[in-house]
């Protein structure tokens, strides 16, 4: 009874010590997007052009992927065109980006690590870092506007 009790003891520690990182302000990866260093919930403006478009045509809106035929999962981005990407859909249902929610928006969810259905994005590429990730999140949780 002692030794269960001493690990019990040594569990509830480590879940302390687990709650209370959780609860720090430890920072984040600065999204090295030029909008002056994302912080995962920054109040920097993410810009469309400069920040979220280069990602969508270097790892999205390509040949063979969600650019050109054949298009991946109906999802067609075009030419990662503000209109095109606002407007995008693909067959797992939903809008790609729902402006102001970045969690109900594939095109942010299927970057991350547990993607909601089938595989990460860009699927057989090199995962997009937490940087881009966080441009992503933040441009569409700021509205996903054209700018």
């Amino acid at each position: 009874m002692q030794k269960l009790n001493g690990i019990l003891g040594l569990l509830s520690i480590g879940l302390l010590l687990v709650i209370s990182y959780g609860c720090s302000d430890s920072g984040s990866p600065t999204d090295g997007g030029g909008n002056g260093g994302g912080n995962g919930g920054t109040t920097d403006t993410v810009s469309f052009a400069n920040d979220v478009r280069p990602i969508l045509l270097a790892s999205c809106a390509i040949a063979a992927c969600h650019g050109s035929a054949p298009i991946q999962g109906g999802l067609n981005m075009g030419t990662a065109s503000w209109s095109a990407i606002r407007a995008a859909s693909g067959t797992n249902g939903g809008l790609a980006v729902v402006a102001g929610n970045a969690s109900s928006s594939t095109l942010y969810t299927k970057t991350t690590l547990n993607p909601p259905f089938l595989s990460r994005m860009p699927f057989g590429r090199t995962p997009l870092s937490t940087a881009q990730q966080i441009a992503i999140r933040d441009w569409i949780d700021q509205g996903a506007l054209d700018n």
